[in-house]
C-alpha cells in the first residue's frame, strides 16, 4: 500500500495518472513552481531575469485527469521595452501506461509590451498536445519530463493576426517527502515562432512543490 501511495504521489506531481484499486475516487493536487527565466526575441538582447510563479490544479479519476494552470503576471525588462505576460490553460489527459500520460489543451497568453512609451497589445490563443513521463530511481526519487506542442495558434498584435507555434520542454528531478508532498527541480524552455515575424525563446531553471489534498 505504501508503494502505491508513493507512486500516486509521483504521478500527480507531474500531472500524470495511474490506475489504482479505487478508480471511483477523485484525487486532487495543487502545484506551485518558481521559474527563473529570461525572454529573448530573435536578434534582440535578453531580458533581465524574472521570477515567475506558476500554479496548477489537477483532478484525477482512474486513468483520466484535468489540469488547470496559471502563470502569474510577470514583467520582462529589455532596455526601454517592458513585456507583461500572464498565461492560463486547461488540459485534459489520459494515462497511456503507469509512467506516461498524454494530454490536449488550450492556452491563452496575454503579453502587452511597452516600447519607448508606446503600448502594443498582444494576445495568443492556441490548442496544444503533449506528453508527461517519469521514471523512479528509488522509492522516493524520480526523474520526469514534459513536452507540449501547439497544433493551431493565432497571435493578435495591434489588430494584426498571424499564425504562431509554441513548444515547451521541461525535465528535472523530484523527491517524494511523503504521500502528500513532493519537491522538484528542473529546467524549462519555451520556443515561440511567429509566421512572418520574429520568434522568441524563454529558458530557465524552476523549483516547485506539489501537494496531494486527499
Amino acid at each position: 500500500m505504501k508503494k502505491n501511495k508513493l507512486f500516486l504521489a509521483i504521478a500527480l506531481a507531474i500531472g500524470s495518472t495511474t490506475a489504482l484499486a479505487d478508480d471511483d475516487k477523485i484525487n486532487y493536487s495543487i502545484s506551485a513552481k518558481m521559474w527563473n527565466n529570461q525572454l529573448q526575441n530573435t536578434g534582440d538582447i535578453k531580458s533581465e531575469s524574472a521570477n515567475t510563479p506558476i500554479y496548477s490544479l489537477t483532478a484525477k479519476k482512474g486513468d483520466y485527469f484535468v489540469v488547470a494552470s496559471f502563470l502569474v503576471p510577470t514583467t520582462y525588462t529589455r532596455g526601454t521595452t517592458y513585456t507583461n505576460r500572464r498565461d492560463a490553460d486547461l488540459a485534459l489527459g489520459w494515462s497511456l501506461n503507469p509512467n506516461i500520460s498524454l494530454l490536449a489543451g488550450h492556452k491563452v497568453i496575454n503579453a502587452p509590451r511597452t516600447s519607448s512609451g508606446t503600448r502594443h497589445d498582444e494576445t495568443v490563443h492556441f490548442n496544444y498536445i503533449g506528453a508527461n513521463g517519469f521514471t523512479s530511481i528509488s522509492e522516493s526519487q524520480f526523474l520526469y519530463g514534459t513536452v507540449t506542442r501547439s497544433i493551431k495558434g493565432k497571435e493578435t498584435s495591434d489588430g494584426v493576426t498571424a499564425s504562431v507555434k509554441l513548444t515547451t520542454y521541461e525535465f528535472g528531478y523530484g523527491y517524494v517527502l511523503n504521500q502528500f508532498t513532493q519537491l522538484s527541480a528542473g529546467y524549462r524552455i519555451q520556443k515561440i515562432g511567429v509566421t512572418g515575424g520574429s520568434g522568441a525563446q524563454i529558458p530557465g531553471l524552476l523549483f516547485g512543490a506539489s501537494f496531494n489534498v486527499n
